[in-house]
């Protein structure tokens, strides 16, 4: 069994009690925005966006926190992807404050196409009830296609392609037009993360162990993925900061900016810790291997 099969916490306690250093940080920025009992109608509605997703955002670095201290470090994919996608978005909403306004309402109007597309469940299920409950998906259905037919109009949209996402563009064009390195590190995590996110053969020989004619599937935690992830989660945390501090004036850029130096020296260090393996460089079969015996390693049991 290679090192990185092996999951040792005591081997990354320094990222970890970054973490916490950020977790903490996180909570210390709260209350400094909670010092300043802002009423909600009082802030823009970019603003008030950008709290909700912010939100999210924070309870989401949580879990993969969680995730990698159990040594999970390669199923925080989704997780990262999520993470990365809700910072785009925010700052994409934000970039510009001439249109932050007209975008945070169009974040929240697509509400009602995402509603549409649940209609043909909706209207096989409403076949099957009462006529009440017949007439209540009709009105649903006809309020829904009336505020799809608003957004449309208000928002200038004439191609069922444009409503594909919220703003009309993917993903990756909202990073590159907020700039060009958000563009690069979408580009770098989506390659990373689809490893893992979908179901493909990327990354196998990190499942797997081989010792002479046996090769053995391990779905136990391991070492591997924990110091990637968690360098980005930590950056896109503080991404996330600096643009609450940028919004509602918390004066913590200097904090900020010091947890950035932090950051780069401990994950510098840590670097020959992650145990990655190139997908590229999967390690060929043993000329035995159609006599290999296929056995399972126990999966780890967190309570345990």
């Amino acid at each position: 069994m290679t090192e990185n099969r092996h999951f040792n916490p005591k081997s990354f306690a320094e990222i970890f009690a970054f973490s916490d250093e950020i977790d903490a940080f996180i909570a210390a920025s709260l209350e400094e925005f909670n010092k300043r009992r802002i009423k909600l109608f009082d802030l823009p509605a970019y603003q008030r966006i950008f709290l909700f997703i912010l939100t999210r955002s924070i309870k989401t670095f949580s879990s993969v926190i969680i995730l990698c201290r159990s040594g999970f470090g390669q199923d925080v994919a989704t997780l990262m992807r999520s993470l990365l996608e809700n910072l785009i978005t925010a700052r994409y909403i934000v970039h510009d404050k001439s249109t932050a306004n007209t975008l945070a309402k169009r974040f929240v109007a697509y509400k009602w196409v995402i509603f549409k597309r649940q209609l043909p469940e909706q209207e096989l299920s409403a076949r099957h009830g009462s006529d009440a409950d017949k007439n209540a998906f009709l009105e649903r259905k006809n309020l829904v296609l009336g505020k799809v037919q608003e957004f449309r109009e208000e928002f200038d949209i004439t191609s069922d392609r444009a409503l594909i996402t919220w703003s009309g563009k993917s993903v990756r064009d909202m990073a590159r037009k907020v700039n060009r390195t958000l563009l690069d590190e979408y580009e770098k995590t989506f390659r990373l993360c689809s490893r893992f996110s979908h179901p493909s053969i990327l990354g196998d020989n990190e499942y797997l162990i081989q010792n002479d004619n046996q090769l053995t599937f391990s779905p136990q935690p391991s070492a591997i993925g924990i110091v990637s992830n968690l360098e980005n989660a930590i950056a896109y945390a503080l991404d996330f900061l600096t643009v609450t501090d940028e919004l509602f004036q918390l004066g913590q850029r200097a904090q900020i900016d010091r947890l950035l130096e932090k950051s780069a020296e401990i994950f510098k260090r840590a670097a020959a810790q992650d145990g990655s393996a190139d997908s590229s460089a999967t390690k060929p079969p043993s000329p035995s291997i159609r006599d290999t015996i296929v056995t399972f390693q126990k999966p780890n049991n967190p309570k345990e």
